[in-house]
């Protein structure tokens, strides 16, 4: 399971893979910029890789129902992706794209890139969720509607639209 401690700690580690391959401090900077080679879509994919979300060489070889199981899984990685990029756009103030490839992420605000990005990025792949998300208006994130026989977990985010009375959660 995925925890956000536990997805912070893999992000900051100082020799950690994952910060050393993709993350560089400039010096006097206060920003963690992506290699220059790197953008978020490199950097997501790795990331799933390296927590063992994904399997590329699983697409190529093994039974034919692990092959559609990784493909189903690539798919959801592409629409993660999608997602991701909106959620950099909504949460700007904290993260910012240089040259529209690069990330840049303020050191200080690197827990917030954690949890507020990657982590409901990665939860969404590892649940193997297919949830359409969407931005609501004056809301940061991204939602989809609850439907009545759904149970919620502790410390999700749930919006009521009092106009629809329609519910929703926070990815």
């Amino acid at each position: 399971m995925i925890t956000k401690t536990n997805l912070l700690n893999i992000l900051s580690s100082k020799d950690n893979f994952i910060k050393s391959q993709f993350f560089i401090v400039k010096k006097n900077s206060q920003h963690l910029k992506m290699v220059s080679n790197w953008d978020f879509t490199n950097f997501f994919i790795a990331l799933v890789q390296t927590l063992k979300l994904f399997t590329p060489a699983l697409l190529q070889t093994g039974s034919i129902e692990r092959v559609k199981k990784e493909r189903k899984m690539f798919d959801l990685i592409q629409k993660n992706i999608k997602y991701g990029l909106y959620l950099i756009d909504d949460y700007k103030n904290e993260i910012k794209i240089e040259n529209k490839n690069f990330l840049s992420v303020n050191e200080e605000c690197f827990a917030d890139f954690s949890n507020k990005i990657m982590f409901p990025l990665l939860k969404n792949l590892y649940e193997k969720s297919d949830y359409n998300w969407e931005p609501l208006n004056n809301k940061m994130g991204l939602w989809r509607e609850i439907s009545k026989a759904k149970y919620l977990f502790v410390n999700n985010e749930v919006y009521l639209n009092v106009h629809t009375n329609i519910k929703y959660i926070k990815m």
